[in-house]
């Protein structure tokens, strides 16, 4: 087993032992094969032999700030997974077999600000998966295979800067999934399938800065849009369909 000291350098051996990091090892196959102790407030695991999650796996971390668990082929997350981790800011769950997230899953997180689910195999976003997590300001769902999101999916995330969504198997975007996030710096929704987009998605977004549609199949986009989006500084429309019409 790895393990990495992070944070403090002083104090007694315990007190300097606040993170766990632990990689490349076959001899951790559960969670429940790792002592906790209450000054851990960080845990990373990757590239382990961890498939499959208990509902109860996390209770006795509920001490931790930051939790990760990445590489290891989990395929499914247990409803009330994540119910005691109520200190929790950051949550990486990428490079995973993930397919599906159950609504409500995150309820508990009420102080979740970064949220990273890429490279899973998830196909939609309901109504409530991200119920509860108001403080989220980071989401990336990149690199799945979402094809539908619920209007209402994002609409518990008001202070939500920065999503991504790229490099999925989106072919139409609603107007409604974005209409409460009116704090959105950071958008991506790249490398989908997108044929149409209603150029008033934007307008709800006054604080937007970086836009990313390119590698769709748009065949019109609305230039003037641009014009009201007064804090935008990047902006990539590239790769769609080649008689991409502009309209004035």
């Amino acid at each position: 087993m790895d393990i990495y000291l992070l944070k403090s350098r002083f104090g007694s051996f315990k007190k300097r032992l606040n993170g766990i990091y632990i990689t490349s090892n076959n001899l951790v196959e559960k969670l429940d094969d790792i002592e906790n102790e209450d000054y851990m407030i960080s845990l990373i695991i990757e590239h382990t032999s961890v498939t499959t999650l208990q509902k109860n796996a996390l209770n006795k971390f509920s001490n931790l700030l930051q939790l990760g668990i990445c590489y290891s082929n989990v395929t499914s997350l247990p409803k009330h997974l994540f119910d005691n981790l109520l200190l929790v800011e950051s949550l990486i769950l990428s490079n995973n077999k993930i397919s599906y997230l159950s609504q409500g899953l995150f309820a508990k997180l009420k102080k979740l600000k970064y949220l990273s689910l890429s490279h899973n195999n998830i196909t939609s976003l309901e109504k409530h998966t991200f119920f509860g997590v108001s403080s989220l300001e980071s989401l990336d769902m990149s690199f799945n295979k979402i094809t539908t999101i619920n209007d209402d999916a994002l609409s518990f995330l008001p202070q939500l800067d920065y999503l991504k969504l790229n490099n999925n198997r989106l072919k139409k975007f609603n107007e409604e999934i974005l209409k409460k996030l009116t704090k959105l710096e950071h958008f991506d929704i790249s490398f989908n399938k997108i044929t149409t987009i209603n150029d008033d998605i934007f307008l709800s977004l006054p604080q937007l800065v970086y836009l990313k549609l390119n590698n769709n199949r748009l065949k019109q986009f609305n230039k003037e849009i641009l014009t009201k989006l007064t804090k935008i500084e990047h902006f990539d429309i590239s790769n769609n369909c080649e008689k991409l019409i502009h309209n004035k």
